[in-house]
């Protein structure tokens, strides 16, 4: 009787564990995820952002991939400049660091150059929306930040 009542108490414990672990992307939050977890999304199945300094150019490259239920993705990506605290456009013109990128592909990549004119503290912003064919989107957002001194 008592090894019945064990094996129900841990099988009870379990159970009950389990419906307390969140699922889904909706319920992790940028920034808090532990390493070597990966959320759960609808139609990404990989992405993969690289912020890359040679000299005083700037390479930003942006990859996904995604499930057979994809349609159409959306990327965009930033190039921002700390200034006193406040992320600004690395450039006074704000399309000379900003792109956005389309494509009906299921798996794509797309890069950009920019050439710095000034040292200091930089990072790259990647914004992906990856849609599935019902019109639902994943919205995944990744930085990297990088220092650059003027050569």
């Amino acid at each position: 009787m008592k090894k019945l009542l064990k094996t129900f108490m841990l099988v009870l414990v379990m159970v009950t564990a389990v419906n307390l672990v969140p699922v889904g992307a909706d319920t992790i939050t940028e920034g808090e995820m532990e390493p070597g977890i990966s959320p759960m999304y609808i139609v990404t199945a990989s992405t993969a952002s690289s912020f890359q300094i040679s000299g005083n150019v700037a390479t930003v490259t942006a990859y996904y991939d995604s499930f057979s239920n994809f349609d159409h993705a959306n990327v965009y990506i930033f190039l921002q400049k700390d200034v006193n605290g406040t992320w600004r456009a690395a450039k006074s013109d704000p399309n000379a660091c900003g792109w956005i990128n389309s494509s009906t592909a299921r798996m794509d990549s797309f890069e950009h150059t920019m050439t710095f004119t000034e040292s200091g503290s930089y990072r790259a912003k990647f914004v992906y929306y990856i849609y599935n064919k019902a019109g639902e989107r994943d919205v995944i957002t990744e930085y990297i930040y990088r220092n650059h001194t003027m050569k």
